[in-house]
């Protein structure tokens, strides 16, 4: 729950990368940490990030079937990546990886987020 609660503070002031919001009064800490970026970027975040050493991971590795009817579901589906959630990541590591992800996004031109 620490790390969860260390990447929503960290990416707070990252230029685009938004949270995906928890649902309202839950306790739950889900097993990845989801962000969004834009599509037409995420593969390159994902190479760069990968020459820190930092492994992202892929909710989805398919494009919707039916995307002009699950607007929002296509757009989470295609923006979305999940940062290292488990046992062997530190606050430290946290850190790193937070200050990589801002550097990718800042040299690849990612606009804050609405």
């Amino acid at each position: 729950r620490r790390l969860y609660d260390f990447y929503s503070k960290a990416l707070a002031d990252v230029p685009g990368v938004a949270q995906v919001e928890p649902l309202p009064g839950s306790l739950v800490t889900p097993i990845r940490f989801p962000i969004l970026v834009r599509e037409d970027r995420k593969h390159d975040l994902y190479q760069r990030m990968r020459k820190d050493g930092i492994d992202l991971g892929f909710s989805y590795s398919y494009a919707l079937g039916e995307a002009g009817r699950y607007p929002g579901a296509a757009r989470f589906a295609g923006e979305s990546l999940n940062l290292p959630v488990h046992t062997g990541v530190s606050l430290t590591m946290v850190q790193r990886i937070i200050e990589s992800l801002r550097r990718h996004t800042k040299a690849l031109g990612l606009e804050a987020r609405r």
